[in-house]
């Protein structure tokens, strides 16, 4: 979830979806928020303005039904080709050791 502390209001502006299951970690970077899941992935979210207005434009459309190509593509891929770059280099390491 993205709250806009910056307000009074400090209203709820985006909610961030891609986790399967509870978020054990957050860390802000610069622009970027990170987070750790017990579902094994991380993820990164830009703050960056035209990343977030795209983030909720895409938000919007599938709240509005347009999001079902989406939907389908997560079933058939749980993680994203960096994260499977990092899993295979750290079973790379694991036996080499």
């Amino acid at each position: 979830m993205l709250a806009d502390i910056g307000s009074q209001t400090g209203k709820l502006d985006h909610t961030f979806e891609g986790h399967y299951d509870e978020i054990t970690g957050l860390v802000v970077m610069g622009q970027t928020v990170v987070s750790v899941s017990l579902d094994g992935t991380i993820r990164r979210w830009s703050l960056k303005a035209g990343d977030l207005d795209a983030a909720k434009k895409e938000a919007q459309e599938e709240k509005e039904g347009g999001g079902l190509e989406k939907e389908e593509e997560v079933e058939e891929r749980l993680t994203t080709e960096e994260e499977e770059k990092e899993l295979a280099e750290l079973m790379d390491e694991d036996e080499e050791d």
